[in-house]
């Protein structure tokens, strides 16, 4: 196991990690979040998530339910079950039914944003998960 005192649980506040299959819309809330003065990465699987967590360690996840590898679910599990991301805050942003987006509420999401989506939606979810 790592000593507590080298465990770092500190977040990078302007990075922020988007993870979602579709391309486009990838790209769509790059643009919204570059705006908002995030640094931004993408990725399009949970697994390739996991990775980036550990070694970007951002102040925000942005994170899609229906991906490959590993599902949404299993991405926030993973995320809460590591010390060291607990400061990650997670907004979960989904096509997915009510039922599920109040399933990552209980899984751990910081906030859930349902598909499709505005600017100012995202935008004001965003701002919502930070002060949480």
């Amino acid at each position: 196991p790592i000593p507590q005192e080298l465990k770092n649980t500190q977040v990078d506040d302007g990075m922020a990690l988007v993870v979602e299959d579709d391309q486009d819309m990838a790209q769509l809330m790059k643009i919204f979040l570059t705006k908002q003065g995030f640094k931004v990465t993408l990725a399009d699987d949970g697994f390739k998530a996991g990775t980036l967590l550990h070694t970007l360690k951002p102040a925000l996840l942005v994170l899609d339910l229906n991906i490959p590898m590993m599902d949404g679910f299993e991405v926030m599990e993973h995320i809460r079950r590591n010390d060291d991301l607990s400061a990650v805050a997670v907004l979960v942003v989904s096509g997915l039914p009510q039922k599920e987006l109040d399933r990552a509420l209980e899984a751990g999401a910081d906030a859930v944003l349902a598909k499709p989506f505005d600017e100012s939606q995202f935008t004001a979810a965003v701002e919502q998960v930070l002060v949480s």
